[in-house]
């Protein structure tokens, strides 16, 4: 844990077990970690990476999330979870951030230690099926990231649900351990207890 901290406050790209998979992570204020992760898995520096959050003041540092929004999100207790959320963002250079405020040990553990949001990539090369034998992974990566932290991740394998959040409405854009149908319920009852 310790050698993940140091190395991610110095901008360095690590790899880590995330909630249910292992994931590449750097500093999410850092370009040049951001860029390098980009080239580590041979993708287009379009397409955007999770962010993973220690709270929702943390969140709110980022993205713009109302008020109705947050109420939703903590009387549901949808955070945190294995849940990433795209927001509209209050960084220019970003139209909008898919955010996860996690509830894995290990991220816990680390957001102890530091104070700005990192980044979370699946770990393969882009198009390719997701690695996670540490074995593995050790092999293919070991000399391109600079640590890779060998603990088994929390969770049983299955992806964080992802939803649009950037509007009133929800929108599903990826299926996963938390089931759509039931947020899309809880808020549908949220929205008619609070017209």
């Amino acid at each position: 844990m310790k050698e993940s901290v140091e190395l991610l406050k110095a901008n360095k790209v690590i790899i880590f077990p995330a909630e249910t998979l292992y994931g590449f992570s750097c500093s999410f204020y850092s370009d040049k970690a951001i860029n390098r992760v980009f080239k580590i898995k041979k993708r287009e520096n379009t397409k955007q990476f999770i962010v993973l959050v220690k709270s929702f003041e943390m969140a709110k540092e980022i993205v713009k999330i109302e008020n109705y929004k947050l109420s939703f999100l903590k009387k549901y207790n949808y955070w945190p979870n294995h849940l990433t959320i795209i927001f509209n963002s209050k960084i220019d250079k970003y139209k909008t951030l898919a955010i996860r405020y996690s509830n894995s040990k290990y991220i816990t553990k680390l957001f102890e230690e530091i104070d700005f949001p990192i980044i979370s990539t699946s770990v393969n090369y882009s198009n390719e099926p997701i690695i996670t034998n540490i074995k593995d992974i050790i092999m293919e990566f070991n000399t391109q990231v600079n640590y890779i932290n060998t603990s088994s991740p929390d969770g049983n394998g299955s992806a964080s649900t992802i939803i649009d959040f950037s509007t009133r409405e929800l929108k599903l854009i990826r299926e996963g351990e938390v089931p759509y149908s039931k947020i899309k319920e809880d808020y549908n009852e949220f929205r008619n207890n609070n017209k």
